[in-house]
């Protein structure tokens, strides 16, 4: 419940410095962790290293975004209203 007489939403500039400040925030991070974190290139994916293991992370990658748009179109299909694909 709200106090009597509260609008309940913030200024439109406190909105954005909140929103300028948390990307800040990751951006530093980020930073931070790049620095920290050395790349450790004899890490295997699934018994593959090096040129073999980013080949196979792009073909992961590729087919969760495969599902992820099958997802979509399957929600849409599905979805009342909706216009059949």
């Amino acid at each position: 419940m709200t106090a009597p007489g509260a609008t309940g939403r913030r200024p439109t500039a406190a909105r954005l410095a909140g929103i300028g400040l948390l990307a800040a925030g990751v951006a530093v991070a980020l930073y931070v962790a790049g620095r920290l974190l050395t790349p450790n290139y004899n890490f295997s994916l699934f018994g593959r290293v090096g040129l073999s293991a980013v080949m196979f992370k792009s073909t992961l990658a590729s087919i969760a975004l495969g599902v992820a748009a099958l997802q979509v179109v399957l929600a849409l299909w599905t979805a009342p209203g909706a216009a059949s694909p």
